[in-house]
């Protein structure tokens, strides 16, 4: 008796498969090289017109909300005007060439273009 014989699988469907998970395994180191790239963008510090260092300000004593009043008022902190850093600045460190470009902002009545 010759039943129907089991015929063997398709060769086919391995090609298929083969590649789908090729094709997915890509997508995924794709997907995770992209999420690295932003991160590390996300994380690099644009370049600042001045070289600011809140160290520094923080090591002189003065308190976050002297210079980010909103602070508190709202989701950021702010950035403060040229003449609220000119305020301290017209006495403190003002032959700093820093200071100097601060100042520089102030007299034309400009405010620093941070990034």
């Amino acid at each position: 008796m010759n039943g129907p014989r089991a015929s063997a699988p398709s060769g086919r469907s391995f090609p298929i498969t083969g590649l789908l998970i090729a094709f997915l395994l890509l997508l995924g180191l794709a997907v995770i090289a992209g999420m690295l790239w932003t991160r590390a963008q996300a994380l690099a510090a644009p370049e600042q017109p001045i070289a600011y260092s809140h160290q520094v300000h923080i090591e002189a004593g003065i308190q976050c909300l002297y210079c980010h009043s909103g602070a508190l008022r709202t989701s950021t902190a702010g950035i403060p005007s040229v003449e609220k850093c000119m305020g301290c600045h017209t006495v403190i460190a003002k032959e700093e060439p820093e200071i100097l470009a601060v100042a520089a902002y102030a007299a034309q009545g400009e405010g620093i273009p941070w990034a």
